[in-house]
């Protein structure tokens, strides 16, 4: 993965592709080609017989579509296969044909899955695709036969599901034992269901996105590297121990009803992932508990969290010097309650890059010192509906780019000091009150100029 990294950053750097990184951990999220370098590809595809596209039609055989994507040579070898599916397409069949046997790849790009359209029907055993290497569904919906059949793809490297209706999980995909990327995102199961993903060896990253009424385990995947979308209502955290490999805890959800699963998972983070680089958690608390404040505590000193969100009422948050994870860059808080002012302590997290507060304080008055926030590049202020004066010190959040105050309806004033904040290009004004819009226009700067014209604002949105 390192090593592909680097090949894709150096691809960005001579301006072949386009990648989009996440804004604070500046990881790369995807790439794409650039135009021209789009068409020079396909046409190298189409003339080498590597990669078919095909946009099927709701009356259109596909077998005739597959034979016009091949040249007219006697042993056609098209490796990659995209299928772009309208949205009047019911049903689709894969043929089985000689021109079939040497594919490598399948994509399906269907656009009516995106909007939770009904889904089309595959109806094909795949028996034939022994050598198929990555395989991407969208919006189908399964019958048990042909869940069973991917099974017996045993080439597979990468299976992705993807808003596909699977009423019956079969114990034969389990049977991939090359399988190395398996995704279940947006997937349905029957209210119920217990899907158990075990002794995939070379398994190195899962995500799954399930309903509160499926369960999922695992097991024996010790080579696993990703886990993406764990939630307390469909896992178990016992099975992540079994992980012993495993790097990367994406958006992992640990609902309210859960305390006895968090606290075990706080022990697990504290004792048995040393291999872990990287979490990122949605906790949920419901009352004013010391039981949950002494949770919050210990979650707050895991030093493998890089995102956090907390959603509902926490009773205080700790002191900085109690043990906060110097690798946290993305904090936010939803409908906290806090009766502190919350600015003192967050200002002091070192690496901190987006904050968000949701109807996270209920006091008055907000400070930021000197010297404070000093990585912050994003504050999004939201429903904090008490509070009435901000006072920003010169000094503090000297990185900040981008600022939104939503909903803050009792603000009586923009905070004078954010003239001082020489980083800042954006700031966005929603649903205040006309007297503070009042004062907005008429804030000055040292130089008497008009705050609208302060020269490193470059985007001031009002509504």
């Amino acid at each position: 993965m390192d090593v592909a990294k680097r090949y894709l950053g150096a691809l960005a750097q001579r301006c072949m592709v386009q990648v989009q990184v996440e804004k604070f951990t500046q990881r790369i999220n995807y790439c794409r080609i650039h135009d021209l370098m789009l068409e020079l590809c396909l046409s190298k595809a189409k003339m080498n017989d590597f990669l078919g596209i095909i946009h099927l039609q709701r009356e259109t055989d596909l077998a005739n579509c597959f034979s016009m994507t091949s040249s007219t040579t006697t042993a056609p070898k098209i490796r990659k296969l995209a299928i772009h599916l309208n949205r009047d397409v019911e049903r689709v069949v894969l043929p089985e044909l000689e021109a079939t046997k040497h594919l490598r790849s399948i994509l399906f790009c269907n656009s009516s899955s995106v909007n939770n359209e009904s889904s089309i029907e595959l109806n094909s055993h795949l028996k034939y695709f022994k050598l198929l290497r990555n395989l991407d569904l969208e919006g189908f919906k399964f019958d048990e036969k042909s869940v069973e059949s991917i099974g017996n793809l045993i080439s597979l490297r990468y299976l992705r599901f993807r808003g596909c209706l699977i009423p019956k999980w079969h114990s034969s995909i389990c049977k991939l034992k090359h399988l190395q990327t398996l995704d279940l995102r947006h997937c349905e199961f029957n209210s119920g269901e217990v899907i158990v993903i075990h002794g995939m060896k070379q398994l190195r990253h899962l995500y799954i996105q399930l309903n509160l009424n499926v369960k999922l385990k695992f097991d024996g995947l010790s080579n696993l590297e990703t886990l993406g979308g764990f939630n307390t209502g469909s896992c178990d955290v016992n099975d992540l121990c079994k992980l012993i490999n495993l790097q990367q805890l994406e958006d992992a959800t640990f609902l309210k009803v859960h305390n006895q699963d968090l606290a075990a998972f706080i022990s697990y983070l504290s004792i048995n992932a040393d291999h872990l680089r990287q979490t990122s958690l949605l906790v949920e608390f419901c009352k004013k508990e010391e039981e949950e404040l002494t949770l919050l505590k210990q979650l707050l000193g895991c030093h493998h969290l890089y995102r956090l969100r907390i959603d509902g009422i926490i009773p205080e948050l700790p002191e900085y010097c109690q043990g906060f994870s110097p690798n946290l860059i993305e904090l936010t808080l939803m409908g906290c309650n806090l009766e502190e002012d919350p600015m003192p302590t967050l200002e002091r997290l070192p690496n901190l890059q987006y904050l968000f507060l949701g109807g996270a304080f209920v006091g008055d008055k907000m400070v930021c010192c000197a010297n404070g926030f000093l990585q912050l590049k994003t504050l999004e202020l939201y429903c904090l509906l008490y509070i009435k004066e901000w006072e920003v010190e010169k000094g503090a959040m000297a990185n900040l780019s981008a600022l939104e105050i939503d909903f803050c309806r009792r603000l009586e004033m923009v905070p004078e000091g954010l003239r001082f904040i020489a980083t800042l290009q954006q700031f966005t004004i929603k649903d205040a009150s006309e007297n503070f819009n009042n004062k907005l226009r008429r804030v000055n700067g040292e130089e008497g100029e008009d705050f609208y014209k302060v020269r490193h604002v470059s985007s001031l949105y009002i509504r």
